[in-house]
């Protein structure tokens, strides 16, 4: 009975033979690769979080305006309640800085973004022919100005909208009164409710005037109700009024 060829392994062809035996000798002759030492480790990650490597970071991959990354941010100019969302955004925690201009709102929202930066830690992650490489382990952050998402989104091109949505840490900067209609209102408000049933920090900044209602709680009229109630949602902090002065004055 003939031999079923189907089961019989294929042999190498003569080339591809004689690479693969020069792979397995050139693999067993190389040195197993050295694991940085404690000291490596912590120079490396203070590298990263030098001034430079935290402005390019926050810069480049999070898109934030050079004119924020620039600033010498003070922590005594966050709100003590905003600096709470540092403990809760690994949660799923969002924030709603709310304010008139100048009142240091983006300012806030930056410093919180540089922050989660600075958390960041080294990780090694072995390559048998680099030994360990090192990688930054900080989650991924996406600075947009609501504006330029409107401008960028349509019925055509839902590109912007999605990188929103899968960003770790998602800061939307300036949502104001000027887009309370149609289409900004209904994407934003389904995008905050989107991120929020997946468990995704948001930070939001608004030139929105908040009500105070008759119990000292507060209310926005003019921001989607569900968004709202969203950013409010546990485990907060939530909403952050900075009721002050124009800082740029």
């Amino acid at each position: 009975m003939p031999p079923d060829r189907k089961s019989e392994p294929r042999p190498l062809s003569k080339g591809l033979g004689e690479a693969r035996d020069r792979l397995l000798r050139s693999a067993a002759l190389l040195p197993a690769p050295k694991r940085p030492t404690d000291a490596e480790r912590d120079a490396l990650a203070d590298s990263q979080r030098s001034a430079g490597v935290v402005r390019g970071a926050l810069v480049h991959r999070a898109r934030v305006p050079r004119r924020y990354a620039d600033l010498e941010l003070q922590k005594a100019l966050v709100p003590e309640e905003a600096l709470a969302f540092l403990g809760t955004w690994v949660r799923g925690g969002c924030v709603l800085l709310a304010g008139p201009p100048g009142s240091g709102k983006t300012a806030a929202l930056v410093y919180l973004l540089r922050e989660i930066w600075l958390a960041g830690e080294i990780v090694y992650e072995e390559d048998p022919g680099r030994g360990y490489i090192p990688r930054w382990t900080a989650p991924s952050m996406l600075f947009v100005k609501v504006r330029r998402l409107y401008e960028a989104t349509s019925e055509k091109n839902r590109a912007p909208l999605r990188e929103a949505l899968r960003a770790d840490v998602l800061a939307l900067d300036d949502w104001g009164a000027a887009y309370e209609h149609d289409w900004p209102l209904a994407e934003l408000d389904g995008l905050v409710d989107d991120r929020w049933d997946l468990g995704l920090p948001t930070i939001v900044t608004t030139n929105l005037q908040a009500t105070r209602e008759a119990g000292g709680a507060y209310s926005f009229e003019a921001l989607a109700e569900r968004a709202f109630s969203r950013l409010c949602a546990a485990p907060g902090p939530g909403l952050v009024v900075l009721d002050r002065r124009d800082l740029r004055r």
